[in-house]
This record gives C-alpha cells, sequence and structure tokens, in this order.
C-alpha cells in the first residue's frame, strides 16, 4: 500500500533539541487521500483502489523523496571523486525553476550523508592528510596503462627540471581521449583557463581547451 508522505500531523521523536528544517515539516497537518492500494483474494483475483487526488497541500519539491535512480547517480560520482561542490553546481546549471526536481534541491547535506551511509570518504581518501592521499592516488593511476598522469610534484618536493618551487604543488592529467582531441584541433587554437577557489588550498584549476568542428 502506497500513501501519500505529507498526509497527517507531525510528531517529534526527539526530545526537541533539534530545530525543524528551514522548510518545514512533510506532514500537511490533515488528511491526505492519495493512497494506492493492492489486494489479493484467495483466487488471485487483483484489487487496485486508487486515488490521485492531493488535499491539503500543493506539489512541493522540497517534500518529495529523491529517486532512487538520482540518488545511485549521485553515489556513482561520489565514489569516482568528484568534488561536492563540482556537484552541486552541475545541479544547480542545469535546474528549470519552473520546473523544480527534487534533486534540484539537494544541498550538500544531502551528499554528506550518503558519503556516510555507504562509507564513500573511506574509499576515495586513502590517507587522512590530503598530500599523502593524492600521492597515493596518483601513484595508483601511474601503475594503470595507459596512464592520465603527465607530470606530478607534491609540495616540498624538488623539481629542478620544470622550474617547480619547493612549496609548490603540480599535477597534469589528460586522459587518452583528451589528447586525441588536443591533437587534431590543437593546431587551430588552444585556450586556457585557471580557477581559483575550488578548494582549501588555494591551488589553482587550469583547463587547456581546443575547439572542435562545431565551435
Amino acid at each position: 500500500m502506497f500513501i501519500c508522505n505529507r498526509s497527517g500531523e507531525f510528531k517529534s521523536r526527539g526530545k526537541g533539541e533539534r530545530k525543524l528544517r528551514s522548510q518545514g515539516s512533510r506532514k500537511c497537518g490533515q488528511f491526505c487521500p492519495v493512497r494506492i492500494r493492492l489486494s489479493v483474494d484467495e483466487k488471485s483475483f487483483h484489487q487496485i483502489d486508487f486515488c490521485s487526488s492531493h488535499i491539503g497541500h500543493e506539489n512541493a519539491p522540497e517534500h518529495l523523496n529523491l529517486p532512487q535512480a538520482d540518488r545511485e547517480k549521485l553515489k556513482k560520482k561520489l565514489q569516482e571523486g568528484v568534488s561536492r561542490r563540482r556537484i552541486l553546481g552541475d545541479i544547480r546549471n542545469r535546474m528549470d525553476s519552473e520546473n523544480l526536481r527534487p534533486i534540484d534541491l539537494v544541498g550538500d547535506k544531502h551528499l554528506s550523508n550518503i558519503c556516510q551511509r555507504f562509507s564513500i570518504d573511506n574509499v576515495n581518501r586513502s590517507h587522512t592528510n590530503d598530500l599523502v592521499s593524492v600521492a597515493s592516488w596518483v601513484a595508483t593511476k601511474k601503475s594503470e596503462l595507459p596512464s592520465i598522469i603527465l607530470h606530478f610534484k607534491n609540495q616540498h618536493e624538488e623539481d629542478q627540471e620544470h622550474q617547480l618551487r619547493f612549496e609548490d604543488f603540480f599535477l597534469a592529467i589528460m586522459t587518452p581521449i583528451q589528447e586525441k582531441m588536443l591533437q587534431k584541433f590543437g593546431k587551430k587554437c588552444i585556450t586556457v583557463d585557471s580557477t581559483h577557489g575550488v578548494n582549501n588550498y588555494d591551488i589553482l584549476l587550469t583547463t587547456i581547451m581546443v575547439l572542435d568542428e562545431e565551435g
């Protein structure tokens, strides 16, 4: 049996120490008749009782459950090491303000809950020290063929060949597909863009881009 998740009144299970969420309680404070009830008799006859008319509340996306398919997509991205900021940024960029969906309202707390539930932080971070963790990840990627690591220099290491300072951090990555794109389209035009503020270490994220047939 399925019933509307907004039907009924809010009943706190705690001691009142936690504040109510900013969007308020999911419960609308009255009975909503929406339901799907399936009954099967001894002769395997199926009967469905269905009501689709919501009463007492609007169709507010902030009170809808996140679909399992969307939850799995977020879980996969987090497991692949995509940052929470990048995930949230992609969601906001694709958001249609006229037609909001539950995933459009996902926040950092939702992603944190997914990480905690599936121990994703433990999977993606091999060490609590970020420098050690990155070095471990680079070593793993270098052992894979073809390797996507072009060059790596951790902080507090010497690299006079590339004229990098002792305190510099440098990591260059390029996949085989990106290499082919660079060889094919890089003869005409190459653009370079650097972004700061994407991490807590004030490290620049620099992207090299080319123009394809579509411009």
